[in-house]
């Protein structure tokens, strides 16, 4: 669960389709977020709160369906 104003996080073991990031706290929908690929890793930049690190994963893997609003 991530709650407003956290900074940066970083997930190291994401596994798509098993795995959410709950964000009900921070009221965002999956259109908000800007997800980009950084090196081996992904950027899920959530706006006025932070960001969250996905290591080793690209953006793709990454689904709605992944996410708790």
């Amino acid at each position: 669960m991530f709650a407003g104003g956290w900074g940066s996080d970083t997930v190291v073991d994401f596994e798509a389709g098993v795995d959410r990031f709950d964000l009900q706290s921070v009221g965002v929908t999956f259109e908000q977020l800007q997800i980009i690929a950084q090196g081996t890793s992904t950027i899920v930049h959530v706006p006025d709160h932070g960001e969250i690190v996905v290591l080793n994963a690209t953006p793709s893997l990454l689904k709605a369906e992944d996410f708790l609003f």
